[in-house]
């Protein structure tokens, strides 16, 4: 009954879909390839614009090629933010990265997950992003059948004008 915004994904992903009430209009979208979207999205009777969302499946390797998605994605936050002068930003979805490790059960944290982890933390803080993760030692992903665990999904979200009122994790813990 509400809109939605659908990128089908491709190999590994299958897509990205954002839910949204019906009283939210989607203004703008933009598709990150096969890999997610940014939604501008609008209350119903509210005069400007009331969030930027972006959903996302981010690539696998902790390459080069991460750090370029990341950097894009990043790009294309600020451009928007400065556009629609909104302020309030969500940013969520399979980051495929640790950033501490104390988000990791028996898995290794190596040196160039390390490196690409910092460059994405400094570009989610330079647009005033927090981690909603950043004080809980909950996991969102298990290798099946192992006591591998990790935290690599990921809710971003501008602490400064939007206020996180329950986190409830039951949706993502595998036992």
């Amino acid at each position: 009954r509400g809109n939605f915004h659908l990128t089908r994904g491709g190999g590994h992903s299958c897509g990205c879909l954002t839910l949204l009430s019906s009283h939210i209009n989607i203004v703008r979208s933009v598709d990150f390839g096969q890999r997610g979207h940014l939604l501008v999205c609008q209350k119903i009777g509210d005069p400007q614009i009331s969030y930027i969302l972006v959903n996302l499946y981010a690539p696998c390797p902790n390459t080069v090629d991460k750090m370029a998605f990341f950097e894009n994605i990043f790009d294309v936050i600020s451009e928007n933010s400065i556009l629609y002068e909104c302020d309030k930003l969500v940013v969520m979805g399979d980051f495929n990265l640790n950033f501490k490790n104390r988000e990791m059960r028996n898995r290794l944290f190596s040196a160039q997950e390390n490196r690409v982890a910092k460059v994405v933390e400094d570009y989610y803080k330079g647009v005033g992003l927090t981690d909603i993760w950043k004080d809980s030692s909950s996991f969102t992903w298990r290798r099946p059948n192992s006591d591998i665990f990790s935290t690599i999904d990921r809710v971003l979200f501008s602490e400064a004008t939007l206020e996180v009122s329950k986190r409830n994790v039951d949706w993502a813990l595998s036992q």
